[in-house]
């Protein structure tokens, strides 16, 4: 029962990813600079290493990438969704796992993410372009629109953590006292 729970949930996060990645396509772009938006489907990243686990987060972020980037997107696209989504998962990632009693709050890394995320981004397109002074031009607009990107996306994933069912936010402890439970309900009326 736990492993199926994990990979249900899994699942609707990993849809819940492309949808908000295919919506936020389809916004009309603000700012005159290239790939930048709010990066909507990072709150299912966040909500992965909450709900899940850092190994499964990953491979959610992956896995969106790279069947977005074949449905919606480009060869380049994925490159830089990759290169960002790497770079942000690895950021997130140090901040979880060395957050000394919930210090750092879900805004906090989220920011830090996006921070990450153009940085990794930024990076791909100099290397690929071969024009290194793309990060001296770029990265100070990049990291201030990560800072309200990321506020968004940290604000939204804590809302979201609240309003979840608590069958969501299951201990992997607490699935098991389920799964014990379901069974043995199951097996006394048979």
């Amino acid at each position: 029962m736990k492993n199926s729970h994990h990979l249900v949930i899994s699942a609707v996060l990993l849809s819940c990813s492309i949808m908000l990645g295919y919506v936020e396509s389809l916004f009309p772009q603000f700012i005159p600079i290239p790939g930048a938006k709010i990066g909507l489907s990072n709150i299912i990243t966040l909500l992965s290493f909450s709900l899940l686990s850092p190994l499964s987060a990953f491979f959610i972020l992956i896995s969106r990438i790279i069947i977005s980037g074949v449905l919606f997107g480009t060869p380049a696209s994925i490159i830089y969704s990759l290169s960002g989504g790497l770079i942000s998962y690895i950021v997130m990632f140090v901040l979880i796992k060395f957050n000394k009693k919930g210090k750092s709050s879900l805004i906090f890394i989220s920011i830090l993410g996006a921070v990450g995320h153009n940085l990794g981004q930024l990076v791909a397109a100099a290397l690929l372009m071969k024009t290194p002074a793309i990060l001296i031009y770029y990265l100070p607009f990049l990291i201030l629109l990560a800072i309200p990107a990321g506020l968004i996306v940290g604000v939204i994933s804590g809302a979201v953590l609240r309003y979840l069912p608590t069958s969501f936010k299951a201990t992997n402890k607490q699935r098991q006292d389920q799964s014990e439970s379901y069974s043995s309900e199951h097996h006394d009326n048979a």
